[in-house]
């Protein structure tokens, strides 16, 4: 779970808050030491690469192993027991958290995927029940990662009040329009405005290039995931319990 929920952005807050309070506490040398530090390596991996491309690179994977580390941390030596109408979580290693839900005033279950996680048939799975998981640091997944099969064996035994019902109602095939709407146009301007920048600036080709097939990644598997939205979303009702499947940003979600 923490590997594929990690997000670089969240690593990069979360250390530029870290280097600020030490700052605060150590002193402002230490903070300034620590920032020309980190520009001594960005300047040894623009040896290899183009300055803008090693700059970002380096930003963004530093931030994605400082939320990778943090969230198994605060993940790790997860578990979670049923009693009578009772949940019972504990999780962390230097902060434990534990929680005691009541089945009754759970809402809804949500499993959670991502294209690698769908591709790899594994699953994420969210409750939400008033005043679970609302803070950051909280630990908001019932079942952090499973496969499928193992998936209904372990709901079955914790929430066997909430059964997934067959899916009955699909989108007709000319909704495809609308699933793939929102990232046609960046997946057909970013190349566009990149090979025209390209063009009328041949000097920056070393800066723009890179900097626009970055930007292209995330459009594109923005593409792919609406894609599989398009294939899998639904919905399913059997009189009592209602099953929805439907996409939300990078996620996949079965409601």
């Amino acid at each position: 779970l923490s590997a594929l929920t990690s997000n670089s952005f969240a690593g990069i807050l979360l250390t530029a808050a870290f280097i600020s309070s030490l700052g605060d506490i150590v002193g402002e040398e230490f903070g300034e030491q620590v920032y020309a530090t980190l520009g001594r390596v960005a300047e040894i991996i623009a040896a290899w690469l183009p300055p803008v491309t090693g700059g970002i690179a380096l930003v963004l994977l530093g931030g994605y192993m400082v939320a990778f580390c943090a969230n198994c941390l605060k993940h790790i030596r997860f578990s979670v027991l049923r009693r009578h109408n009772h949940l019972y979580v504990h999780s962390g290693f230097f902060t434990k958290l534990s929680y005691i839900l009541d089945v009754r005033s759970i809402g809804y279950l949500d499993l959670r995927q991502g294209i690698l996680t769908k591709l790899l048939g594994m699953y994420a799975a969210y409750v939400y029940c008033p005043g679970f998981g609302k803070r950051k640091e909280d630990v908001a997944a019932i079942v952090p990662v499973s496969f499928q099969r193992e998936m209904g064996v372990t709901l079955k035994n914790l929430l066997r009040e909430y059964p997934f019902v067959p899916l009955s109602q699909h989108p007709n095939r000319g909704a495809i329009g609308k699933f793939i709407i929102d990232p046609f146009w960046p997946c057909t301007l970013i190349p566009v405005v990149t090979f025209t920048l390209r063009y009328y600036f041949p000097s920056w080709s070393s800066v723009i290039v890179p900097v626009g097939l970055m930007a292209a990644v995330p459009a594109y598997w923005f593409l792919i995931v609406r894609l599989i939205d398009y294939m899998t979303t639904g919905l399913g009702y059997d009189g009592h319990t209602l099953t929805l499947r439907y996409s939300k940003g990078y996620t996949l979600h079965t409601v």
